[in-house]
């Protein structure tokens, strides 16, 4: 599963045409959130196998998982009470703050590997595109059309979101803690 652009467009534009800036907020909330859970991370993991007879050995494998949210209120007040204001510089600087806060927030679990690991793993996401964010998101709302403003936000957002990294802790589950290793990766 890949980031899903269109729906995220699609409830962009939704929520940019309420007529109360409280339910564009949530439904904007809720569209960031949409569109990160349908994210998906693979990770490049290092592990050491520990079998039963013999020496330790280093593997590396493929994993792959999930982004894992959390409710999207503070995001939504956060919203809202940038929308109170009457710039939006201002605003788009507080957005994209927002939806940086809410991101980190979140969590990668890694559930599957390739072949011969059986494990799992989780670990935080760490951004490091905020700048470009907040330019994407002044841009965004410099635009003629709230259609215009989706797309152009989606391009930012999703750029954001897949230069964030994860680095995660791994571990065998078949048998139990018969490896351990440190994954690495990103969100698409």
């Amino acid at each position: 599963m890949a980031l899903n652009d269109g729906g995220f467009i699609s409830d962009l534009t939704n929520a940019f045409n309420q007529d109360s800036w409280d339910i564009c907020a949530n439904l904007f909330a809720t569209a960031v959130k949409s569109y990160l859970d349908t994210g998906s991370i693979m990770t490049t993991v290092i592990a050491t196998v520990v079998p039963p007879v013999g020496p330790s050995y280093v593997i590396a494998s493929q994993g792959n998982g999930i982004v894992i949210t959390i409710p999207p209120a503070g995001l939504y007040a956060s919203f809202a009470a940038a929308f109170l204001g009457d710039n939006w510089s201002t605003a788009s600087t507080s957005i994209a703050n927002a939806i940086n806060t809410y991101v980190i927030s979140c969590t990668a679990t890694i559930s599957s590997y390739t072949a011969p690991l059986v494990g799992s793993g989780t670990g935080p996401i760490v951004a490091t595109g905020l700048a470009g964010l907040i330019s994407g998101t002044i841009n965004a709302f410099n635009q003629d059309s709230w259609s215009t403003f989706a797309t152009v936000m989606t391009t930012s957002v999703k750029t954001f979101i897949t230069t964030c990294t994860i680095t995660t802790a791994d571990l065998g589950v078949v048998p139990p803690a018969s490896w351990t290793g440190v994954g690495t990766g990103t969100i698409s």
